[in-house]
């Protein structure tokens, strides 16, 4: 009866992308020679198959994480990071994405004087990607403007979502969790006094900053966040 090493690279590689992880799929590769050929000519196509199966919001992970490493490893901004630079990256933010948006999951503001209903804070991964770019921003101006024109063409009910889910990130509604993001200790218990108009000193201030700015009505109120999105506190 035919066996495994029988069937055609095609359908080989197909296995290699149902593994439940790129480490699985890594030791798949140690059985034999003609599976660790298909693996060295088929990375690529093989792990973005498992990322699509296994990573929530696949794409925009992959896209971003693609972005992240071609700034800090100042590659060209077309060229294709190598995997063994962007994989990294992208199990990193996965799993402080997925970390993130449990805590918003489960998190349920008790009731209050003036709402006497529970209220919760669904989360999407969307959401933390973008909050992600602009956290990278800060470092690299050339993103500030498409973030700019995002943040301007959202929806109201989407920049208010953004905004929750950064209040879990930056542990206004969870240290723990703040702490697992590597949010600075300033942030989480900001000074009571600031002076208007400094220089941000540092991307998770920055990142803050731009989002609380961008609650609201942005058609009559536009100038704080322009001013924020350039670096400036307000």
């Amino acid at each position: 009866m035919p066996g495994l090493f029988s069937l055609s690279n095609e359908l080989l590689i197909q296995i290699f992308t149902v593994c439940p992880t790129v480490q699985t799929a890594m030791q798949l590769s140690c059985v034999n020679k003609q599976l660790r050929s298909i693996w060295l000519q088929h990375t690529d196509v093989i792990v973005k198959g498992i990322i699509q199966a296994t990573v929530p919001a696949a794409d925009i992970a992959i896209e971003f994480s693609m972005l992240e490493t071609r700034l800090r490893n100042s590659l060209d901004g077309n060229e294709q990071p190598p995997l063994s630079l962007w994989l990294p990256t992208l199990m990193r933010n996965a799993g402080l994405c997925a970390s993130a948006k449990e805590a918003a999951d489960t998190y349920v503001d008790p009731p209050q004087p003036w709402r006497q209903t529970p209220m919760t804070s669904p989360a999407s991964p969307a959401h933390w990607y973008f909050i992600r770019r602009v956290f990278l921003a800060f470092d690299y101006p050339q993103l500030r403007d498409p973030v700019h024109k995002e943040l301007l063409s959202a929806s109201e009910e989407t920049r208010e979502r953004i905004s929750q889910f950064r209040n879990f990130i930056v542990g206004y509604y969870n240290k723990e969790e703040s702490i697992r993001q590597g949010v600075p200790m300033d942030l989480r218990y900001p000074p009571l006094n600031e002076e208007d108009h400094d220089m941000h000193q540092d991307a998770w201030h920055y990142m803050d900053d731009v989002i609380s700015l961008a609650r609201g009505d942005l058609v009559l109120y536009p100038d704080d966040l322009a001013l924020a999105i350039q670096g400036y506190n307000t």
